[in-house]
C-alpha cells in the first residue's frame, strides 16, 4: 500500500533506493513509477541527495588518506602508483578500495565547467576584440569536446585559445588546466605533466583548482604513463 503522509512517502523511496523493499514491495513501487510523474521526480531528486551524501562520506575518507600521505612526503610526485596502492593497502584493505576506486573513477571538477559564464565574469563581451572572441569560444567549443569524447578535438580548441595573447591570468590557466585534462584523456600524459608540473607550487594562482582534484588529475597522468 503506498503511503499517504510525506514523511512515509520519502522514507518508503528511500528504502526503494536502498533495495530495502522485498520483491513484492518493489514490483509495486515500480508499477507506481510507471503512473506517476510526480513519484519519479521526487525519485530522482532523493536519489541525487543519496549520491551526494555517499560521495561526501567517500570525499571525507580519501581526504585522510591524502593528509597521511603527504604527511610522509613532502613533494607528491615522488610517490609511485604502486607505493601509493601499498601504503593504503597497508592501512585497510577497505580504505584502499575505497581510494582507488574514488580517484581512478570520480570525475575531474574543473570550475566553470558546469558554469560556462564565470569564466568570462566581468567582462563585457561587446568590447572583445575578434581574437579574444574566438579564444573564449574555442574554450566553450573543448568543453563540448571533452563531454562528447571528441578528446583531440578538445586539444585543438584548448591549444588556440591559448595562442591568443591579450587574455587575462584567470581565462589562460583555465585553458591550460583543460588542456591538461584533454591530454590525459587523449594519451598524451607527459604533455598533461608539464601543465600539472607548471601550477604545482603555484601561490599566486587565479583559477583555484581544489586539491583533491588536483590529486584525480595527478593519478590519471601517473597512472597513463605507467600503463
Amino acid at each position: 500500500m503506498r503511503p499517504t503522509n510525506e514523511q512515509e512517502e520519502f522514507e518508503w523511496i528511500e528504502d526503494y533506493l536502498l533495495g530495502k523493499l522485498n520483491q513484492k514491495d518493489t514490483l509495486f513501487f515500480e508499477e507506481e513509477l510507471k503512473k506517476d510523474i510526480e513519484l519519479t521526480k521526487k525519485v530522482e531528486e532523493i536519489r541525487k541527495t543519496l549520491n551526494l551524501l555517499k560521495e561526501s562520506v567517500i570525499q571525507e575518507q580519501v581526504l585522510k588518506t591524502i593528509k597521511n600521505l603527504q604527511n610522509r612526503e613532502r613533494r607528491l610526485h615522488k610517490f609511485s602508483p604502486f607505493r601509493i596502492i601499498r601504503y593504503a593497502a597497508g592501512a585497510s584493505m577497505a580504505a584502499s578500495i575505497i581510494f582507488m576506486l574514488y580517484i581512478s573513477l570520480v570525475s575531474v571538477h574543473l570550475p566553470d565547467t558546469e558554469n560556462d559564464f564565470n569564466v568570462t565574469r566581468g567582462i563585457d563581451s561587446t568590447k572583445l576584440t575578434p581574437e579574444q572572441r574566438t579564444a573564449f569560444n574555442s574554450f566553450f567549443d573543448g568543453q563540448a569536446h571533452l563531454v562528447e569524447g571528441s578528446y583531440l578535438l578538445a586539444v585543438k580548441d584548448f591549444q588556440r585559445s591559448l595562442q591568443v595573447k591579450n587574455i587575462r591570468p584567470y581565462f589562460k590557466e583555465a585553458a591550460e588546466w583543460h588542456l591538461a585534462l584533454a591530454y590525459i584523456k587523449s594519451n598524451q600524459p607527459y604533455k598533461a605533466e608539464e601543465i600539472y608540473k607548471k601550477f604545482e607550487d603555484c601561490t599566486d594562482c587565479e583559477y583555484p583548482i581544489d586539491k583533491l582534484n588536483r590529486w584525480k588529475i595527478w593519478w590519471r597522468i601517473l597512472w597513463a604513463k605507467v600503463f
